[in-house]
């Protein structure tokens, strides 16, 4: 059974003051029994729950086309996105590669000029040593 189907089934089954609800009140949008729709729904737009299940199905059959349309424009949406976050991500590993390759770069200038200042402060201790050796000969 189709949807619609079960949901007259249903309510054709339910009851309210001993009757069953085979009216629909489309102020309150609600099913209704016969004696409600009388006196307490007297001046609201009413119709057969039957007749207001199929209006609704043609609400809803109306709908499909956009609904599948809809659906597929957010489908291709998702696409995109996923495919734009999987470059994200690769962008992403390329340039902490090349942050961490610069980084390497950066380190071994800066030890490259720590070896040359090293160096050059032990010339000059040693050169300093040779003056202190010399200086009791003079």
């Amino acid at each position: 059974k189709q949807w619609y189907q079960r949901r007259v089934a249903i309510t054709a089954g339910t009851t309210h003051n001993n009757k069953p609800l085979e009216i629909f009140c489309k102020d309150c949008n609600r099913a209704i029994c016969t004696l409600c729709a009388v006196t307490q729904h007297k001046t609201h737009e009413t119709k057969e729950v039957a007749d207001a299940v199929a209006a609704l199905k043609a609400k809803v059959d109306a709908l499909k086309p956009q609904i599948s349309m809809s659906l597929y424009s957010l489908r291709q949406a998702l696409t995109r996105v996923k495919t734009a976050m999987r470059e994200v991500n690769v962008d992403a590993q390329v340039a902490s590669r090349k942050v961490s390759g610069m980084v390497e770069v950066c380190v071994s200038a800066v030890r490259e000029k720590e070896r040359e200042l090293t160096g050059e402060l032990e010339k000059k201790e040693k050169s300093t040593d040779c003056d202190s050796a010399l200086i009791p000969l003079l």
